[in-house]
């Protein structure tokens, strides 16, 4: 598993410790599709496709070091929330 930069280490976000295991939320029937995966800890890990259309780029603007711009489809980040919602749901049970 790939380390975080240090310069991604002070985001809030990122609370989840490297060891522990992560879970596939989302299908896909190829095997290799951009995915979402669930690190338990809080954060979630995209699997995209590269986007290195500039103008994408310049949109979004200068990123800082350790972030980089992935394109995923809209329907596999819905179904990704549709399924933490379930789960939280199924949890508080």
């Amino acid at each position: 598993m790939p380390t975080t930069p240090a310069s991604a280490t002070s985001t809030p976000s990122c609370t989840t410790a490297p060891s522990r295991p992560v879970k596939r939320i989302t299908d896909c029937p190829y095997g290799d599709c951009p995915a979402v995966y669930d690190t338990g800890g809080g954060d979630l890990i995209i699997r995209a496709y590269t986007d290195v259309d500039p103008a994408h780029a310049a949109a979004v603007g200068p990123l800082p070091d350790g972030e980089l711009l992935g394109r995923v489809p809209r329907a596999m980040l819905l179904e990704a929330a549709h399924r933490l919602k379930l789960e939280g749901e199924a949890a508080t049970r």
